[in-house]
């Protein structure tokens, strides 16, 4: 055979590992979003939070943006990166 794997000796495992994972609990409904915009306006990170909200980056795409990830002039932003 070569070396070649016939079968996925993963599928032997009889007592799986449960995954870590988040669930999303809830999210903003419109009005309380407004409200979180409006009190984040002019913070440090207010256009971070109204981006997110608008496109909906991952948190990691979101860190690793650069003024350079972003073309105002022609409206569009490039994920280069992630944190």
């Amino acid at each position: 055979m070569g070396g070649c794997v016939v079968h996925n000796i993963a599928n032997l495992i009889k007592k799986k590992p449960k995954r870590d994972t988040m669930e999303m609990r809830s999210t903003f409904i419109v009005e309380q979003l407004n409200d979180f915009l409006d009190a984040t306006s002019g913070t440090e990170y207010g256009e971070l939070y109204y981006l997110d909200s608008e496109i909906g980056l991952r948190r990691s795409e979101l860190i690793g943006l650069q003024w350079s990830d972003i073309d105002l002039g022609t409206g569009t932003l490039a994920v280069k990166r992630t944190v």
